[in-house]
């Protein structure tokens, strides 16, 4: 059922309940109390209006009898005792009337009561019992007797009330009831309006928003307008847009990601394959003739062959970092001595590519940080492998200078080679996945676009951070900053 819906049927039954209440109230009093009235009172003409007017004479009726109780017969035949006497009920809109085989006393002095006094001649009930009755006359009336006997003389004094007065107060309570429950109604049919305004617009923006996601389109902003629950709603549905929608950015990204590295591992795999299927011909062909050419061919192929497992092996590792599954075991590693064993390791391969590394270490040995040897020496052999690939080739020799140092609590390791350098709009983007800086210069010297991304989520997986400064035509200096090892236990 929808929720419109629903509001209709609440307002409907604040409205339908009310009125079934109120009409079963009167129908019961209509029903039964008139059944009461005859009980209590012998009532065969009755009406519901005349519940309260009833109760008050029957009042007045008890009085009257404690008045002919506490006075002398005499004085009940006397006229003036009894006009003092009916000045008591005429502030009730009462008055009394005589009747000693004929009336004597008339205690409305503006009425006949030839109405009244033969309605009393033609009443046997009157004979029997001391109740008051309802008289069906012209007006409506209330008539009390109460008998009394005076010199062996049986005399009765009628107490009347003209109730047409009456009714009416009970006709407005009746109209103010019928009024408040229209307000009730009223007031209940304006709630459903407000509520329609305050839901219809929120449900049809979230209608579109859910719309549009289900088509594909994320490109639009659902903002919250009130501060209730449908504004939470659509907080929330908003924050899942973004959500969804950085999810199909991430998911485009990573598809173009994957295009780039098949074009990247496509040109890499192709340039060694290609000088070792060259070399190979040579060789066959007896081209490679005498035993140092062919030890030439061998070595070249050997280190082609070399170069694609170590793109094989950087693949590999790549799609550990793309899954956040690096295999890391970190332990305390000796900065002084760690790097001692790197520049030694490095310094051979250095020379056979005919580069230079100078080397400067000024921690002291006995300072420590934490972290995986391995993966360590994979940023080193990164950054070495880059500096050598995009080498300066009008330099006689290349250069690359391996600095560490401690500042403070940190621990400074400085790599600067004397390269072709990076241009500044391309340095912000050199960690990048992917990234290339000039792809005619990686068309020749190799590249794939991940080896500093690698670097970079090795480095800052040891809580450290890496940056980068260059010049064009004067190399570049890679600046990598690792927290010292302290006995208490902080990193």
């Amino acid at each position: 059922m929808r929720l419109s819906t629903k509001l209709v049927l609440v307002t409907l039954g604040l409205v339908i309940v009310p009125l079934v209440l109120l009409t079963a109230s009167l129908l019961l009093l209509r029903v039964y109390r008139p059944r009461a009235l005859r009980t209590d009172y012998g009532q065969e003409d009755t009406n519901i209006m005349n519940i309260n007017v009833i109760r008050r004479f029957d009042a007045l009726m008890n009085q009257l009898r404690q008045e002919i109780t506490e006075r002398e017969p005499e004085t009940l035949l006397d006229p003036q005792q009894l006009s003092e006497l009916n000045e008591v009920f005429l502030k009730d809109k009462a008055y009394l009337l005589g009747y000693l085989e004929e009336c004597y006393f008339n205690g409305d002095a503006a009425g006949d009561n030839e109405e009244i006094l033969g309605y009393i001649q033609g009443q046997e009930a009157f004979e029997d019992r001391d109740k008051l009755y309802f008289a069906g006359l012209s007006h409506p009336y209330l008539i009390g007797c109460q008998r009394f006997v005076s010199g062996g003389r049986q005399a009765s004094l009628y107490l009347v009330c003209d109730v047409s007065g009456s009714l009416p107060s009970v006709t407005r309570i009746i109209f103010l009831v019928t009024i408040s429950v229209l307000a009730l109604a009223g007031g209940s049919i304006v709630m459903l309006g407000w509520l329609r305004l305050k839901f219809a617009k929120p449900m049809k923006q979230l209608q579109t928003a859910a719309r549009s996601i289900a088509e594909g389109n994320l490109d639009f902003e659902l903002v919250p307008e009130s501060d209730d629950e449908f504004g939470e709603l659509m907080g929330t549905f908003e924050e899942m847009r973004q959500r969804l929608k950085m999810n199909a950015e991430e998911r485009l990204r990573y598809e173009q990601d994957s295009k780039i590295l098949v074009s990247n591992i496509s040109h890499d795999l192709k340039t060694p394959i290609t000088a070792i299927k060259g070399y190979v011909e040579g060789i066959r062909d007896g081209v490679a003739s005498s035993p140092e050419k062919q030890r030439k061919y061998l070595t070249t192929i050997y280190n082609k062959a070399d170069d694609m497992d170590k793109l094989v092996d950087q693949l590999a590792f790549y799609s550990l970092v793309d899954t956040d599954r690096v295999p890391y075991h970190f332990t305390k590693i000796p900065v002084r001595a760690y790097f001692d064993d790197c520049r030694d390791e490095l310094t051979p391969e250095l020379e056979a590519q005919e580069f230079d590394l100078i080397y400067e270490n000024t921690v002291d040995k006995d300072v420590l940080i934490v972290g995986d040897p391995e993966q360590l020496h994979r940023v080193i052999s990164n950054i070495v492998s880059n500096s050598v690939k995009y080498r300066n080739r009008n330099a006689a020799r290349g250069q690359i200078r391996l600095s560490v140092r401690q500042e403070r609590e940190m621990i400074l390791l400085e790599m600067e080679d004397n390269g072709i350098g990076i241009d500044r709009k391309d340095l912000p983007y050199i960690f990048d996945r992917f990234y290339r800086s000039d792809l005619s210069r990686s068309a020749a010297t190799g590249g794939n676009g991940i080896g500093l991304s690698i670097v970079k989520k090795i480095v800052e997986d040891h809580s450290g951070r890496i940056w980068a400064e260059s010049s064009p035509g004067k190399g570049t200096k890679l600046t990598i900053e690792l927290r010292v090892w302290e006995e208490n236990g902080h990193e």
